[in-house]
């Protein structure tokens, strides 16, 4: 079956096994844990500057 007309839909090599092993087991946990981590980063970060603001609010001197 010619599916020649779908190539912008499919890339080249998705009929291979190799191709479905490849995004299911690589790239899929790779952009999970990437984006993952980078949510993680970025709670941890704001909660740090939660954390030194209420520090400067409550320092009597002005100092952190």
């Amino acid at each position: 079956m010619d599916m020649s007309h779908l190539s912008f839909v499919i890339p080249a090599g998705a009929d291979v096994p190799t191709f479905f092993w490849l995004t299911g087991y690589i790239v899929f946990p790779v952009v999970f844990l990437s984006t993952y981590f980078w949510w993680v980063l970025k709670e941890v970060a704001n909660e740090d500057r939660l954390r030194i603001l209420k520090k400067a609010e409550n320092s009597p001197s002005g100092d952190i």
